[in-house]
Order: structure tokens, then sequence, then C-alpha cells
């Protein structure tokens, strides 16, 4: 047992790779900086048609989406990944780390890429941030794809309630008053699978 903590505790010491040889090194991919909200955020934004943004979870990095980024983009969508504040090679200030932080922060960086609107893809904690601008400001929501959100249940929107109770009367209400006209199709008829 001793040999295996000397072990790890040299592992931890490694030295960190070279930037040149980080994801995306090596794949069609280029990594690029912007600032916004005061944070200087590392992202990849390829391909042409339809925006679709993929936020991911607590502990993770863009490189998460390494094996989907690819085959979306090919499909003929925009495909936008980040390292979200904190994570992967963004800015890790002292402050700005919650929910409503990075819903700030996911907004300002579709203004500062001049996206109008995106589907929002989100992993665990980037789940409950897509969520989150979704319910905030659903104009600029064409779609959202949630995957093992967090956060589902502790301020969960009626939407989500509704349609897990098989209610379709509410669930058409609810899309009525929420949701803008391009969304409230496809949620119609696929929000009842969630």
């Amino acid at each position: 047992m001793p040999c295996v903590l000397f072990a790890l505790a040299l592992a931890c010491r490694a030295a960190p790779l070279p930037e040149a040889a980080r994801y995306p090194a090596g794949t069609a991919f280029s990594a690029r900086f912007v600032t916004v909200d005061g944070t200087r955020i590392r992202y990849v934004d390829a391909g042409t048609g339809a925006p679709v943004v993929f936020l991911h979870g607590l502990g993770a990095s863009l490189y998460t989406w390494r094996y989907t980024l690819q085959p979306i983009m090919h499909a003929g969508f925009r495909v936008i990944a980040f390292d979200n504040r904190g994570f992967g090679d963004s800015d890790k200030p002292p402050t700005g780390y919650r929910n409503a932080d990075y819903e700030r922060l996911a907004i300002a960086l579709l203004d500062s890429l001049h996206v109008q609107d995106a589907v929002l893809v989100g992993h665990s904690m980037g789940g409950a941030v897509a969520a989150e601008v979704a319910i905030r400001d659903p104009q600029r929501v064409r779609g959202l794809v949630l995957i093992g959100a967090a956060g589902l249940g502790a301020r969960e929107p009626l939407l989500f309630k509704r349609s897990r109770k098989g209610d379709t009367r509410g669930r058409r209400s609810v899309l009525r008053s929420g949701c803008r006209p391009g969304l409230r199709h496809r949620a119609a008829s696929g929000v009842a699978r969630v």
C-alpha cells in the first residue's frame, strides 16, 4: 500500500502537458481565447449552420466533447465548446462560480461570438447551466439537450415536472407561455420522453 501511495504522489507531480499537446491539438479544431464577463475563456468554434454549444460538467473541460464535436460539425452544424470559468485552460479567478455566474458567462460568450440563438447541450453541471439559460433567456435557446443534468428537482422548471407526470394539458400551456415559437413544436413532441 505505501508503494502505491508513493507512486501516486509522484504521478501527481508530473509536469502538465504543454499547450501545443493539449486537446484539440491533432484535430480539425483549434483552440482560441476570448475575454468575456471579465474571464479569459478557451474555446473551439468550427463549422457552419445552426450553432450547437456544448457545456461541460463539474471538473471537466471542452475535452469532454472530443468524440462529439466532429460528427455534429460534419452533420452541418456550427459547434462551440469551451472551458468554463475555473476549468481547463480558462481563467480561474477567486469568484464567479455560482450557476447564475456561469449562466451570465454562457450568454456573454454567445454575444461575443455573435450567436443569436443556439442549441445548448449540457452535461452534469453544464446541464444545470444550460437549463438556467433556457429559463432566464428562452429566446436565445433554439433547443436544449440535458445529459445527466445536475440540479433538476431542486428548482425544476414546471415544464419538466408536468411532462414527467404525463400532464400534456399543463405542458402545452407552459409551452405556449414560456418558449419561443421555434422551440414549441420540438418540445411538445419530445419533452414527454424525458
